[in-house]
């Protein structure tokens, strides 16, 4: 099947994930799809409530190690034509995932050869990319002592481009304490809520300085705020708050998601940095809990000359555009040997209603990877 009919095909399969669907179907038809290709070890890996990743090798010590994600976001409301019925229409394939990243899928597979190729070989394509990365810590922790790859490509990108950089992902919730007191006389307490906001003011001023060459400034988003009067917690560990208007609030709650540029800045340090500045405005930090604390990641353009000239003109993303990458686990497990991604993905439309992704693209991804897959002298 070429690349373009098994976009569609794969666009057809729902893989979003919620209390009925996941990736269990797209995973078992990719699944036998690599079990027919006689020279590849087909695999599964189980992650978590029966969803798994799929595995594939010519060895277990392979060179070059292709990845995708299996998963997409969920369908929105105001998709204009079925999400999961693909439709070809003004040179492009319109479907959710079809740019995010099924066609990416669609490019690794429809490159594979019948024959053995030179290149030692490992493909994963993974589940969870979208919402908390469990398929590929699950596979880090089983493989980081049993492959040493050279090179890591990624078919998550954009415009057929070279991706090689891309900020970090920290994220982490937090519960901070005022005082409470009469709203006619402000001094008598210390407003959790407007106190927290000046609060994050400073930090994101100070988020800032954090940055490199490559990657720019570290970036600060306050996601979430939440405050009033502190009525306790319900049984669901959810805090309960009072809305009155004559009461001064005395507790806030918030998400905060910042985007480091620099390996320096941690969760931890940012939790120092929040403590400090909400100190400084009369306010106590009493609880973190952190979802993310992932770094950014960076190759430099040299050591990818190898693969970049599989391409006439070849283009670079700007890592400053574009969101949190996990090939940054790989890079990270595997002693940051050289990673990037290469997919045909519109970067306007992933996430987003009608998605679509241009057929020259998803026919320029194909034909790249059958070159990386057949050029051992790249690695």
């Amino acid at each position: 099947m070429n690349a373009v009919d098994l976009t569609k095909k794969l666009i057809s399969i729902p893989s979003y994930v919620d209390s009925s669907t996941n990736e269990r179907e797209i995973a078992e038809y990719v699944y036998q799809y690599l079990s027919k290709i006689s020279w590849l070890t087909t695999v599964k890996q189980n992650v978590e409530n029966n969803r798994f990743n799929v595995i594939a090798y010519s060895s277990m010590s392979p060179k070059l190690l292709l990845v995708g994600h299996l998963d997409t976001v969920q369908p929105s409301a105001n998709w204009q034509t079925s999400p999961t019925q693909p439709i070809q229409k003004n040179n492009t394939i319109i479907g959710l995932g079809s740019s995010d990243m099924k066609s990416g899928l669609a490019a690794i597979l429809s490159s594979l050869p019948k024959k053995k190729p030179a290149t030692e070989l490992m493909i994963l394509f993974y589940v969870d990319e979208e919402y908390d990365f469990a398929g590929m810590q699950r596979f880090t922790q089983e493989y980081q002592d049993k492959i040493q790859p050279q090179l890591i490509v990624s078919a998550d990108g954009d415009d057929c481009a070279f991706g090689y950089a891309c900020r970090g992902l920290i994220e982490f919730s937090a519960i901070i304490k005022g005082k409470s007191g009469h709203a006619a006389n402000p001094d008598s307490g210390i407003n959790a809520i407007t106190n927290t906001t000046t609060a994050i003011k400073q930090l994101t001023r100070k988020i800032k300085t954090y940055s490199s060459p490559e990657l720019g400034a570290s970036t600060l988003n306050l996601a979430y705020l939440s405050g009033g009067q502190n009525q306790g917690f319900n049984q669901q560990g959810q805090l309960e708050l009072g809305r009155q208007g004559n009461i001064i609030p005395d507790i806030a709650e918030i998400i905060i998601d910042i985007r480091p540029a620099n390996q320096s800045l941690t969760a931890k340090q940012v939790v120092k940095l929040l403590r400090s500045e909400l100190e400084k405005n009369g306010l106590k930090l009493i609880q973190t809990k952190i979802r993310h604390d992932l770094g950014a990641w960076i190759t430099k353009k040299q050591d990818l000359l190898k693969v970049t000239r599989l391409v006439n003109n070849p283009k670079f993303i700007n890592p400053n555009n574009r969101g949190y990458v996990d090939l940054q686990m790989l890079w990270q497990t595997f002693n940051q040997i050289a990673c990037t991604t290469y997919g045909p993905g519109d970067p306007a439309c992933p996430h987003q209603p009608n998605e679509y992704v241009p057929i020259k693209n998803i026919n320029q991804a194909s034909k790249f990877y059958k070159l990386l897959i057949s050029s051992p002298d790249t690695i």
